[in-house]
């Protein structure tokens, strides 16, 4: 069993990239959450203050272990935002058009 946090520092250092040579590292941080996931990990964060990470997170949920949350603001103002519910909410094909939405 494993917590893992996924951040742009640690999707940098896990891409091997420079800090500022990707313009938007929206799918990156997205394919390094699905990419960590396997049968060990038991609760996945992916941090962002950018919503079209938790548009893309909600639209890879079901790549993604089902304890998976989106965490975001920093210092004391921090919001973790369940992701099951609101694929649940959604459902598959309303879930499916979400990448229509982020540019």
């Amino acid at each position: 069993m494993r917590k893992i946090s996924i951040g742009i520092i640690s999707t940098l250092s896990y891409l091997g990239i420079r800090q500022g040579t990707i313009k938007s590292l929206d799918r990156y941080n997205i394919l390094h959450a699905v990419d960590v996931t396997d049968d060990d990990v038991t609760e996945l964060s992916i941090h962002s203050a950018d919503t079209d990470v938790l548009v893309l997170a909600i639209w890879r949920y079901p790549e993604m272990c089902p304890d998976t949350s989106f965490v975001t603001g920093s210092g004391a103002i921090r919001r973790t935002i369940k992701l099951k519910p609101i694929v649940e909410a959604l459902g598959p094909a309303k879930t499916a058009l979400l990448p229509a939405f982020h540019p």
